[in-house]
């Protein structure tokens, strides 16, 4: 694409292209744009195509949850994962939980080596991983977490504490990509692992998990970041 302009008219927005024989001129939902420019502001967590939610209470470790429902539900855009994290040691390989699918296939999260998190990917057959950005997730400190797996580019992207992983020093980019088919992904049952303790009082947990069935934008995960942050506050 060649010489791209935006263009703005009565609220409405249209992006143009040429490559020197042919001109396109494409329109931008303005909703899409005003949430983009949102950024620096928004603190709201977004509900749009939420379907599961669950709060401390809920997420016993060692336990299993249930995620059938009489509705269909399709994870064939992507699916997002926004949680409230705690941990009380940087140990890597704690399973923080599991999203357990039919035919085999699964969605993992644990700890990394390196102050981060591993997601790892199972489509049944074969396994991909990708980490967040070194350094992120010390502990003794709630962080709020958000990744996204969008299965059109087949893209992987964290974002913690308002952060978008860019890769900062230790990659040129801070998101993966992924081979595997998870479009037919249809999730069973949610497994909740259990976190290394500091002491007898103190266990790393998370402390709230909501799935969505696409990959949101990265503005909405930082909108639902920041509302919780200011809770804790």
């Amino acid at each position: 694409m060649s010489y791209p302009d935006l263009i703005e008219q009565n609220g409405r927005y249209w992006i143009t292209e040429t490559n020197k024989e042919n001109a396109r001129c494409h329109e931008i939902p303005a909703g899409f744009i005003e949430t983009i420019w949102d950024q620096f502001e928004i603190k709201k967590p977004t509900t749009d195509n939420l379907v599961y939610s669950f709060d401390s209470t809920a997420l016993s470790f060692d336990k299993i949850i249930p995620l059938k429902t009489n509705e269909k539900i399709s994870f064939d855009k992507g699916i997002t994962v926004d949680m409230l994290l705690e941990l009380s040691s940087s140990a890597p390989g704690q399973l923080l939980f599991e999203i357990r699918g039919e035919n085999s296939k699964s969605i993992r999260m644990q700890t990394g080596e390196y102050g981060d998190l591993e997601l790892v990917l199972n489509d049944g057959s074969n396994i991909s991983r990708w980490n967040s950005d070194p350094g992120l997730l010390p502990p003794y400190g709630k962080h709020c977490v958000t990744v996204t797996i969008d299965n059109g580019p087949k893209i992987i992207q964290f974002i913690i504490d308002g952060i978008v992983c860019n890769g900062n020093q230790s990659r040129q980019f801070g998101w993966g990509r992924y081979t595997l088919e998870m479009k037919d992904f249809s999730p069973a049952s949610l497994f909740i692992g259990k976190l290394l303790k500091r002491d007898e009082n103190i266990s790393g947990r998370v402390h709230h998990l909501r799935i969505f069935n696409r990959a949101i934008l990265n503005t909405e995960a930082i909108g639902n970041q920041r509302y919780y942050m200011s809770a804790l506050k």
